[in-house]
């Protein structure tokens, strides 16, 4: 999945769409086997737009894909127009539509069942996926948006404001999520810890269905840090009206299953995001992991040892160096020598 702007890509598809769409009738009005291929082409990529739009695909690859195909046909249509029949190009046009279309269904998030920027408004981030206005504004708890002072680390600029707004309660709150169809879902709870600069400041206990506590004694700052995205990913499966989580169960009542965020000892239970897939684990994308940063500790000890290896001074005695011995001290004896063997000569000689 790649961080970009959705709406633009939205917008260029449709300003593409409607640029091209002369091209199309100036073709089609003159040959029936092209306006056959068009009513075909033209209903399929509608359903390909139309199913970007429900399914949130985000995918640069499809867009990619998309204009190719675009282009394409408006080549065959020029082509058709001298040669008065469907070329090849023509099917693999066709083809390449249809690919495009298995394309962003194998490779979208999934089916989005619920999506709730908490404590904010409206918004789509960089995944596609619209998180809709907080259903408790005005009901339950206290909206913040005292993050806004911070820039968020490890997500995009589109989603600072999933991790920035936040609603928090004195006392335990949560939310009704519809749940409809039997099979796997996976609920990202989103986190941010915009206040405290301390762990163990803001602890408490995320409850599933009222029996499946999901994440226990939860402590922000504990796991990441200040400042930065903090996801919980929740895998659970619904079978005829049961919920399966960790190899327990739960009734599920009314069609809605509910995410509690319990009131603990330390200061007061917080919610930034929530969004609930249809899918496996393993097809949610996932943050980023932490830019690994060094520990402050060996960094101290190191710049410690440097300074006291810098200062340091021998306890001993100096070891002279051999090396360093004046050459006169060698030559002494042989001075000795030669002057007591000169007297001795000259004696000898007299004799």
């Amino acid at each position: 999945m790649v961080g970009i702007n959705v709406n633009s890509i939205y917008s260029f598809i449709l300003i593409t769409k409607f640029v091209t769409l002369p091209v199309y009738d100036t073709c089609f009005s003159v040959h029936d086997e092209i306006q056959t291929r068009k009513r075909v082409l033209v209903d399929v990529l509608f359903v390909v737009i139309v199913h970007e739009v429900k399914c949130f695909c985000t995918c640069h690859v499809l867009v990619i894909l998309y204009l190719f195909v675009e282009v394409l046909f408006v080549v065959t249509c020029i082509i058709s127009i001298f040669t008065g029949n469907m070329t090849f190009l023509g099917h693999i046009s066709c083809v390449l539509t249809l690919l495009v279309f298995y394309f962003d269904y194998i490779t979208g998030i999934g089916d989005v069942i619920y999506a709730v920027n908490a404590g904010g408004e409206a918004h789509i981030d960089s995944q596609g996926v619209r998180y809709e206005r907080d259903p408790l504004h005005g009901k339950v708890g206290t909206a913040s948006d005292y993050g806004k002072r911070l820039l968020i680390g490890r997500v995009p600029p589109e989603d600072h404001i999933l991790y920035q707004t936040e609603r928090y309660h004195h006392s335990t709150f949560g939310y009704d999520i519809p749940i409809n169809e039997d099979g796997d879902y996976v609920m990202i709870l989103k986190f941010c810890e915009v206040y405290f600069n301390a762990p163990n400041m803001k602890v408490f206990d995320v409850v599933l269905n009222g029996d499946h506590t999901i994440v226990p004694d939860l402590d922000i700052y504990d796991r990441v840090g200040n400042g930065i995205a903090y996801d919980e990913h929740i895998p659970f499966s619904v079978v005829k009206g049961r919920l399966y989580y960790n190899e327990e169960e739960s009734d599920i009542r009314g069609g809605k299953i509910r995410v509690e965020f319990i009131k603990g000892y330390r200061d007061n239970p917080k919610i930034n995001a929530i969004c609930v897939l249809k899918g496996k684990l393993e097809d949610v994308p996932k943050l980023p992991p932490i830019p690994s940063e060094p520990d402050p500790e060996e960094y101290r000890e190191e710049i410690e040892d440097k300074k006291s290896a810098k200062n340091r001074r021998p306890s001993g005695p100096r070891t002279p160096d051999p090396y360093s011995i004046d050459d006169s001290s060698i030559m002494l004896p042989v001075f000795v020598a030669i002057g007591a063997f000169i007297p001795l000569l000259f004696c000898l000689c007299k004799l």
